[in-house]
Order: C-alpha cells, then structure tokens, then sequence
C-alpha cells in the first residue's frame, strides 16, 4: 500500500465513510442466520428431491427440470428472507444497504428480463399454459419472475421497517 492510498484509507475512516461494503453481524444474528441457512437449505433439496423422484418415476409433469429447480430456489430464498425478518437476523450493524441493492436488482432484472427473454420464443403465447400435455416452462418462468419482484419489494418493505424502528430506539 502507497503512502497516497494509506492517506485515503485514513481519511475514509475518519470521515465515517464506509470502508469497506461487507456487512457485519452480531454473535447471535450470525447464529441465527447459519440456522436458518440451513432449513432453507433442507426445503431445497427436499422440494428438488421430490420433483426428481415425482419427474422420474411418475409422470413428467414439467416439460423442464432447470425451470422448477430455480423456482424451488426462489420459494427457498423467501422463506429465508421472511425467517430472518421475523427474527431479527435479516440487516446487519451497517444497515440496510447491502440488501437495498440486492432488492433493486431484483426488481430490475423481474421487470426487464421477461420481456428480453419472451421476446425471443417464436411460440410463447401459443402453448403459455400447457405444451405436450405438460406444464410449461413458460409458466414456471413467468412465475419466477413475479416472486423476483414480490421478493424485491418485500426486502424494501422489510428495510424501511427496520429503519423506522432504528429511529423510533433512538
């Protein structure tokens, strides 16, 4: 490190600018976060799991393996989010900016991304529903899509709440 970066580094820190952008938790919400990590964790391979076991042995009941699997992975994310709201765990001591900006791209990428991605299929509203006898993986998408924006506005409903009680402390 250059003496000129060292000054920076100095003045960053007592201006009270951020230093660094990684969020930082207590003993108990890291505890609490790892626990609950890990039923999210479970209610995702089970979820994936039993749609390998349903689609293998039974009937296929999605024409795509990928699509279920990543909206088993939104629901898992969800009840994530909404466990760590609950209890206490979900902001760190920095605040709510590292999740304001997951939050945001979020809702940009579920209001922006279906139309770059339905643009280029030739038969979307053609077999919206229903293709081959099978669910189609349109559906599942567009489902996808709507739980990235409600989860986005969820993170911003759960922030603005969390400062409201930061303010109401002090």
């Amino acid at each position: 490190m250059s003496l000129k970066s060292f000054d920076k580094f100095c003045e960053k820190m007592i201006n009270g600018e951020p230093v660094e952008t990684k969020d930082i938790f207590d003993e108990r919400q890291s505890v609490l976060r790892t626990r609950i990590t890990m039923q999210a964790m479970k209610l995702f391979i089970v979820l994936t799991c039993l749609n390998i076991i349903i689609t293998e042995c039974g009937p296929k009941w999605c024409e795509s393996m990928i699509a279920p699997t990543i909206l088993f992975y939104e629901i898992s994310y969800m009840f994530w989010l909404i466990k760590n709201a609950c209890k206490g765990s979900l902001f760190g001591i920095k605040g709510t900016m590292p999740l304001k900006y997951q939050a945001s791209f979020m809702l940009g990428y579920g209001i922006f991304f279906p139309f770059y991605m339905f643009d280029k299929k030739q038969d979307f509203f053609e077999n919206f529903f229903v293709s081959n006898g099978m669910v189609s993986e349109n559906v599942i998408l567009t489902l996808w899509f709507a739980l990235l924006v409600v989860m986005g506005i969820i993170i911003f409903i759960f922030a603005r709440k969390y400062k409201k009680e930061k303010t109401e402390e002090q």
